[in-house]
């Protein structure tokens, strides 16, 4: 992963299943490079989402930047608690966060990530730099 793009753009980050998998999909996107943040009033936002959002869980970049229920109302109500839990301790701690969890699409198919996210303060307000990479298929082999 290259650093941060002039103007302060995330680059955008492509892997593919080859990445994840002995045998990979050709052209399969696995991964998408993500900017959340809080909001003042203690709720969350993104502030980037790549373009390889719709092609992995189903859900256009804009529509997560727009509202980020789209992406968290995804995840499997199994998960829920402990994304959260993860989630505000990595955010008290200041910490990387990191987990895996189960995503249900729009279309019912239901995809692993992994997510690995570390924080900066840029202007007072604390922003994550992260990826969510599609590991589906590693899951799965060890079923």
């Amino acid at each position: 992963m290259r650093a941060s793009l002039p103007g302060g753009r995330v680059p955008e980050i492509v892997v593919t299943e080859a990445d994840a998998s002995p045998d990979p999909q050709p052209g399969r996107v696995a991964g998408v490079a993500f900017q959340p943040a809080g909001t003042p009033h203690g709720g969350r936002r993104f502030l980037h989402v790549s373009p390889a959002c719709e092609a992995m869980i189903g859900v256009p970049a804009a529509a997560v930047l727009a509202d980020a229920a789209a992406f968290y109302e995804l995840i499997e109500p199994e998960h829920r608690g402990r994304f959260a839990a993860s989630e505000a301790q990595a955010g008290l701690d200041g910490a990387p966060f990191e987990i895996e969890i189960a995503l249900r699409r729009p279309d019912a198919e239901l995809r692993w990530m992994r997510i690995t996210s570390a924080p900066r303060t840029e202007g007072g307000q604390r922003i994550w730099d992260g990826v969510m990479i599609d590991v589906t298929e590693r899951r799965l082999a060890q079923d």
